[in-house]
């Protein structure tokens, strides 16, 4: 697989998070740090102003589309799940999400 710069990542996702209404979208993990690879896939954070529940019927077409529009495996989760959750790993996600996040949309 081919890593993307932040720049082309921001032209894809863009459009998409556009269509699907979404107010905010951020980069992190790998790829915001710089320590992408071709193994990486690309980590985003969402935050949605309303329509949450009809988001959430699309969720699946959502990541569908970014994955085949960055041709990169997508993790994605809400801010909300970030900020609230009580699991190791996304504590971890937590702790360096102020520091290396980048705001796409």
């Amino acid at each position: 697989m081919t890593v993307l710069t932040i720049d082309e990542i921001k032209a894809k996702v863009a459009p998409i998070a556009e269509k699907y209404k979404i107010s905010k979208i951020w980069l992190f993990g790998s790829y915001a740090r710089g320590e992408a690879d071709e193994n990486s896939d690309i980590d985003l954070a969402y935050e949605l102003d309303e329509n949450i529940l009809e988001f959430y019927l699309l969720f699946d077409e959502f990541k569908k589309n970014l994955e085949i529009s960055l041709q990169i495996p997508v993790s994605i989760m809400s801010l909300d799940n970030i900020e609230k959750s009580r699991l190791p790993r996304i504590k971890e996600v937590k702790q360096n999400f102020g520091k290396e996040s980048i705001v796409l949309v």
